[in-house]
């Protein structure tokens, strides 16, 4: 997903107004890093949204299966 990331012009008072504030948006780690961090607050911008919380999702490439072992410490 490209998400242009520009500098978020709204006030502090006004970003519990958008929706993005309160829920946890789900992103994948590339997405994250382009997030822009704010100065003032524990936040990210994403786009013109501003985000608090995150899920970081991604694509599983591979399992690795491996046998059950026990090791005993004396």
């Amino acid at each position: 997903m490209n998400i242009e990331n520009r500098p978020n012009t709204k006030p502090v008072s006004t970003w519990g107004l958008d929706p993005m504030f309160w829920t946890s948006a789900k992103l994948f780690v590339g997405d994250l890093h382009a997030a822009l961090p704010s100065d003032s607050a524990s936040v990210f911008f994403i786009g013109t949204h501003v985000v608090r919380t995150v899920q970081v999702v991604g694509i599983v490439v591979s399992v690795d299966t491996r046998s059950p072992k026990l090791t005993v410490y004396n």
